[in-house]
């Protein structure tokens, strides 16, 4: 007799050596000792990513959710960043610089990169820093058990994540600015040198001829000059550029010629959102019940979710409400992102029945507010945020004489 076991096909089982471990005891392996397995676990088996409606995602499918609606619509150029960016943002997080084991042909259901795709990368470095992010982390140290752990490590995971998506956005962007242009060392016989960015399409030579006509008495011992050299350069030298197709196909579009700075690149501005969350955190008295009940380490996560939230747009203001458990109208107060409210003046009917429509007015919430009045104050901060365009509306929102409720402003309600 054959037995029925014999007739049925075997199947493979992925072996998951790891599967009952906790998330952060995984963010830890691959951190610190660069264990395989523990990668392939959070890669292929960890749903922990959530995106709108979406819940349970898998790191992939995170991140091509999030490409897919940061792409839609947008210019070519555009579109081409962030992809660049979601390529980026992928390795730090999937490619382990470690040489495959021996016997690994490759098999099983794994996604994980042995190796580098690119110079440097190594997915070890941002799970270390993630895992060292959660032991300074009240809300998972002091968790009652693995459920909260583990929603905690979530939480976290994600935001990480979604940080380093825009800072890979950032060096594609800057990748894209360096096609055109290069360093030149400029040697001034004996008196020193200057290396400044000129664009690609002058040779060697033609770097120095046009440096020497176009730049009068060049002196690199000069406090400034490298600056005061770029300047020239930037004013009269045409810089090619990526132009989206939108913008070539109208004709109302001319060429527009970004200002190259040498150490633009090379020096990560300061964080706006670090030196608000501070101040925020550092004034937890003064928040509302609801908000101060979250303690400066709470008010500070909070910040940075809202932060991250304004770029990915990936949950709405009650789902952030719910993870920090404050009730909707509390985090409309704080930091919510429908400033347009009705807030005077009822229906009321004239004569003939017609209706009065009703009065709006703009309310901006305490989080933005405080974030004029610091713009206001921050000579750095001030100049970043002429550059991008929004000091002014900062200013009228500081000026409005509803005051912050941030300590150094001694206000109590």
């Amino acid at each position: 007799m054959v037995s029925l076991q014999s007739t049925l096909p075997s199947i493979a089982v992925p072996h998951r050596p790891l599967r009952t471990r906790e998330l952060a005891d995984l963010i830890y392996l691959v951190g610190f000792n660069h264990d395989p397995d523990a990668l392939t676990e959070v890669i292929n088996h960890r749903p922990v990513f959530s995106f709108g409606t979406l819940e349970r995602l898998l790191l992939p499918d995170f991140l091509r959710h999030l490409l897919m609606t940061q792409t839609k619509g947008q210019a070519s150029k555009m579109s081409l960043l962030w992809e660049r960016a979601h390529d980026l943002t992928s390795d730090k997080f999937t490619v382990l610089a470690r040489p495959a084991r021996q016997g690994d042909d490759g098999g099983g259901d794994a996604v994980t990169k042995l190796g580098r795709s690119r110079k440097g990368v190594d997915c070890a470095h941002y799970y270390a820093a993630l895992w060292r992010l959660l032991q300074d982390n009240p809300a998972f140290t002091e968790a009652r058990g693995i459920l909260e752990r583990e929603n905690e490590a979530a939480i976290q995971f994600q935001l990480s994540v979604t940080r380093n998506r825009y800072w890979s956005y950032r060096e594609a962007h800057r990748e894209a600015s360096l096609m055109f242009v290069k360093r030149f060392e400029w040697c001034l016989n004996g008196c020193g040198k200057i290396t400044v960015l000129m664009p690609k399409y002058l040779k060697g030579a033609e770097c120095r001829q046009w440096l020497e006509k176009n730049v009068p008495h060049p002196n690199p011992k000069a406090p400034g000059e490298k600056e005061r050299i770029q300047a020239i350069i930037n004013e009269r030298l045409v810089i090619p550029q990526l132009v989206p197709l939108d913008r070539v196909m109208s004709a109302t579009q001319g060429s527009v010629q970004p200002k190259i700075d040498l150490d633009k690149d090379n020096k990560p501005p300061p964080s706006f959102v670090d030196f608000l969350a501070r101040e925020k955190a550092l004034s937890a008295e003064l928040q509302r019940p609801s908000i101060r009940k979250l303690g400066p380490t709470g008010i500070d996560r909070l910040v940075h979710a809202i932060s991250d939230n304004l770029r990915t747009r990936e949950f709405t203001d009650e789902a952030l409400a719910n993870r920090f458990g404050v009730s909707k109208t509390s985090f409309s107060h704080f930091g919510g992102s429908d400033w347009s409210r009705i807030e005077k003046g009822k229906e009321k009917t004239r004569k003939g029945e017609e209706k009065v429509e009703q009065e709006e007015e703009t309310f901006v919430p305490d989080l933005f507010r405080n974030a004029a009045a610091l713009l206001s104050e921050s000579e750095i901060f001030r100049e970043m945020a002429e550059e991008a365009g929004v000091f002014r509306p900062a200013m009228s929102i500081a000026n409005d004489g509803t005051p912050p409720r941030l300590r150094r402003n001694n206000h109590d309600r």
